[in-house]
């Protein structure tokens, strides 16, 4: 991989960032590369900027959040720009590389020694009543939720597959939310929606909290188009996108999902499978290491 040009996106207020920063500049130009975008990630929920050359890498500094923030910016910028994330955040599913082992990580893409996912992304079109339709490129989810003390919001669900329009479902719950794969191990997972793996495209619907217990979450393939709507009008309801865009919405707004035809591509360890990484965020390992001293105390 040539890399003459890179980006860097990191979050706000992380002790000693400026250092970090400083040593991640001074370990690119030192290889010759030009640092030539850096952006506060504190800076991006509102205005995206423009790239106004093509970079080959974008680094990370953060957490998850930073990292969806990393997204924006390169699904704005219409350049293919492999992302690579330092985990400065708690849980990291997208900024794989620690703090610890950064520049080692580093080092290793200058060898070629790594991979490329490339992950699906959603487009959105936003057609609010009583407004023009607006279109947003989203990597983790799709979230319609309820404020806190509105009542549960009835959310009208359909999809187009080979050409035929379905209805799904009239959602009765706190909210509903619609993630790629990527976004599997984040809210959805939370609302005890399914992991899927990261390159099996797909959308999954998860409702949150749902009144009946039969509704449950649904996988659908990648190649269906989704129709959204509210089912009466509920005052504090609102469409969220990555957790950083949002909007009010009212009965007759109507949201249209489907697959993009842009990727994300997350440069990450090849020598790893997503499974390593689940077993280390999750703490599937911590389980296991508890179960076995379990076990080898009872047997003692």
């Amino acid at each position: 991989m040539l890399i003459k040009k890179i980006g860097i996106i990191k979050r706000s207020n992380v002790e000693n960032l400026d250092i970090l920063v400083n040593e991640t500049k001074s370990f690119f130009l030192k290889k010759g590369v030009k640092v030539a975008f850096e952006q506060d990630v504190g800076s991006l929920s509102d205005n995206i900027p423009t790239l106004q050359e093509p970079l080959d890498l974008i680094v990370v500094l953060g957490g998850d959040g930073t990292f969806l923030s990393a997204t924006r910016v390169v699904l704005k910028s219409h350049y293919d720009i492999p992302i690579v994330g330092v985990n400065l955040g708690k849980i990291g599913f997208l900024t794989e590389i620690s703090i610890d082992t950064m520049f080692y990580n580093l080092e290793k893409i200058f060898n070629n020694d790594f991979a490329i996912e490339e992950r699906m992304i959603i487009n959105v079109n936003f057609e609010p009543s009583s407004n023009n339709q607006q279109n947003y490129s989203v990597f983790n989810d799709v979230v319609i939720n309820k404020g806190a003390l509105a009542k549960i919001i009835g959310i009208d669900t359909y999809i187009e597959y080979k050409s035929k329009k379905q209805f799904v479902s009239t959602f009765y719950a706190d909210g509903l939310i619609v993630a790629t794969p990527s976004g599997s191990t984040a809210y959805s997972l939370a609302a005890g929606g399914p992991i899927v793996y990261p390159e099996l495209d797909s959308f999954i619907l998860t409702p949150i909290a749902p009144h009946t217990l039969s509704n449950r979450p649904i996988v659908l393939p990648d190649d269906v188009i989704i129709y959204l709507q509210l089912h009466e009008n509920i005052d504090r309801v609102f469409l969220t996108l990555d957790g950083q865009v949002g909007f009010r919405l009212n009965k007759g707004d109507k949201i249209t999902l489907s697959k993009s035809n842009r990727k994300i591509k997350l440069i990450t360890d090849k020598n790893k499978n997503y499974f390593d990484i689940l077993r280390v965020k999750l703490g599937w390992e911590e389980r296991k290491i508890t179960a076995l001293n379990y076990d080898k105390k009872n047997k003692d």
